[in-house]
């Protein structure tokens, strides 16, 4: 895994990252040092507002660039998903969204379910930690 640095200097949040950040959890803030510019996916803007109660008059979220998933993101998504069926592993689509966001934009994921993501490094998924 990498690590957030001068070398990295775009990182997207996963939604388990975004809200320990926004609780002020400090490990967040560490592994970020360095970091010039925060994503966030629109995938991610879902389940923050949907896993909250959420406030459209209170968008924490506006202070994040937010990537929009768009139809290469479909069509790796696709890819990924069908060949992660095929082979018997279980995988929740929007973890797959996410991924191929992340692939798509050439930025690295932040993430605390490395688990969930590991599997989407054969497609070129970079994880930061």
């Amino acid at each position: 895994m990498e690590k957030v640095g001068k070398i990295i200097n775009q990182v997207v949040l996963d939604t388990d990252c975004l809200i320990q950040l926004e609780k002020g959890d400090l490990s967040v803030v560490k592994v970020l040092d360095g970091t010039d510019s925060l994503f966030i996916t629109s995938i991610t803007v879902f389940e923050f507002a949907f896993g909250r109660s959420f406030d459209e008059e209170d968008n924490r979220l506006d202070e994040y660039n937010v990537i929009p998933f768009n139809e290469k993101d479909g069509l790796l998504s696709a890819k990924m998903l069908k060949e992660l069926i095929r082979d018997g592993k279980e995988v929740e689509f929007r973890d797959v969204f996410i991924a191929s966001i992340c692939i798509d934009n050439k930025i690295p994921l932040l993430t605390r379910n490395i688990k969930h993501f590991e599997r989407f490094r054969e497609y070129g998924l970079r994880l930061v930690g």
